[in-house]
């Protein structure tokens, strides 16, 4: 692939960061976020601090980045104590909306992020064909985003992301919260054993996003394409592939309603040749590796945002 120019919004999240490290090796990466010193990003980096909810901070860091190609990775909402309606509308429509009146000025390639929870409650394999019944303030805000792209607003089109997990994610979360425990011999605290989730690693996560770039003149404008693993797994399988204590307490988190979570990813397949490479064993292992090289990461609060939030409100 020639080397691009490519600015990543939402470059200090877990995702974006990881980008922000992958296409970093073979081209010229721009990364814009509020918080550029992140803990996530890597030094000597091209970093521009934008408020992605302001067009005007939006229209000046894509003007001075020049990029080819945009990855659209900014968001508010996907944690379960982001619950701010107002950032929701602010961050994920609004600073989108900047974010494609930017590009579409210079006719800039944008590869959108979506969620697996665009689709709601289903109870069978997600298709891209599936009609988007979206439950929350955040999953609203996604599906908007993805059909005003599917419509041919501008080029583009959308990777919808199901469960991401690996390097660099926040300790609160599932995956390192059962990695952290078990590196420093504690319980973890869980809630319902049944709760499902199709897991897909970060690693393969950007192997997608570098096909997309790479195919992007092939597909049609709006596509959308899951990224998922195409398998389901209980919580309770992830633990048992991890040597940790858990303590169940079904009050620490809302039971899920019946449903079925997992990626039909034969679009993907099809269209840009992607498929996981990684089981979940792999993954696991792999992010076990990387989290005792860097465990040092996970003793600093202020690098999770919900203990941030919790210092906050006290």
């Amino acid at each position: 692939m020639e080397r691009l120019r490519i600015a990543i919004t939402g470059a200090s999240g877990f995702v974006g960061a990881n980008l922000v490290r992958h296409f970093s090796k073979d081209n010229e990466v721009f990364a814009l976020s509020r918080n550029v010193s992140n803990w996530r990003l890597p030094p000597n980096i091209n970093a521009l601090k934008i408020d992605i909810s302001d067009r005007s901070s939006v229209g000046k860091a894509i003007a001075e980045a020049r990029p080819d190609v945009v990855l659209h990775c900014a968001v508010y909402g996907g944690y379960h104590f982001e619950d701010d309606p107002q950032k929701t509308i602010s961050t994920n429509i609004l600073g989108a909306l900047n974010v494609i009146d930017a590009c579409k000025e210079r006719s800039t390639v944008i590869i959108n992020t979506g969620s697996s929870s665009e689709y709601g409650i289903k109870s069978a394999p997600m298709k891209e064909t599936d009609s988007t019944e979206p439950n929350t303030n955040y999953a609203m805000s996604k599906a908007l985003i993805t059909n005003l792209l599917h419509s041919g607003y501008t080029r583009a089109i959308t990777l919808r992301l199901f469960s991401v997990y690996g390097y660099y994610e926040e300790k609160h979360r599932l995956i390192p919260h059962l990695l952290y425990s078990a590196i420093k011999g504690e319980t973890a605290t869980l809630s319902s054993k049944n709760n499902v989730r199709d897991f897909v690693f970060i690693d393969d996560v950007a192997h997608a996003y570098e096909l997309a770039v790479k195919k992007f003149e092939k597909l049609d404008n709006g596509t959308v394409f899951n990224v998922g693993s195409g398998r389901q797994t209980k919580i309770a399988e992830v633990v048992k592939n991890l040597d940790v204590k858990v303590k169940w307490a079904s009050g620490t988190r809302q039971k899920e309603p019946p449903r079925v979570w997992r990626a039909d990813i034969s679009k993907i397949k099809k269209e840009l040749g992607w498929e996981p490479q990684n089981s979940l064993r792999q993954g696991l292992e792999k992010t076990e590796t990387w989290m005792r090289r860097n465990i040092i990461y996970y003793e600093n609060d202020e690098n999770d945002k919900l203990a941030r939030t919790k210092g906050n409100r006290n």
